[in-house]
């Protein structure tokens, strides 16, 4: 935010403008790549338009209003946003270590920026379980490999996680 401050002065317009330009607008960017993937995934022949989604996300009051207010609640959005898009591109039927160290790395990133963040990434980790159990339960793939490479990809994130934690901010 300070290049910004320095440029265009240290008034509140300031502040929010610098905001908007390094958190908002690329978070809604992010949002709008998960969006346009759903709807793929969803309606698996029509997607929606790229540019209708960003503006759509643009206009949207829960996600400005606390901005304009001058919260820095924004932050915490880049990172779940590239959790979730990670999670939609990768499969994790197959050991990926860099991929888990950096799912990794963003979760230790959403944890600082704010409290609550750990919530959501609580209720994804649940969440991701349960969508998991359900695709294997529905798809040919069953069988007790798939669900152990799966597990252990997890287990790599959670513990490479908690090692980072406990190593590096112990004091915390």
């Amino acid at each position: 935010i300070f290049p910004f401050l320095k440029v265009l002065g240290t008034s509140r317009v300031a502040y929010v403008l610098s905001v908007l330009n390094l958190f908002f607008i690329p978070s809604v960017f992010l949002l709008s790549l998960i969006c346009k993937q759903v709807t793929q995934i969803v309606f698996s022949s029509k997607s929606l338009r790229f540019d209708f989604i960003f503006i759509l996300l643009l206009l949207f009051p829960p996600i400005i209003t606390p901005m304009l207010r001058g919260y820095l609640d924004i932050v915490g959005l880049i990172p779940a946003c590239l959790i979730l898009l990670i999670l939609l591109n990768e499969d994790f039927k197959e050991i990926k270590i860099l991929n888990a160290l950096m799912l990794s790395f963003l979760i230790i990133i959403e944890l600082f920026t704010r409290r609550w963040y750990a919530f959501f990434i609580a209720s994804l980790c649940i969440s991701y379980g349960c969508v998991y159990i359900f695709r294997v339960l529905i798809s040919k793939e069953r069988g007790l490999k798939v669900v152990a490479k799966v597990f252990s990809n997890w287990l790599i994130i959670g513990v490479s996680t908690l090692l980072i934690l406990w190593i590096f901010f112990r004091p915390f």
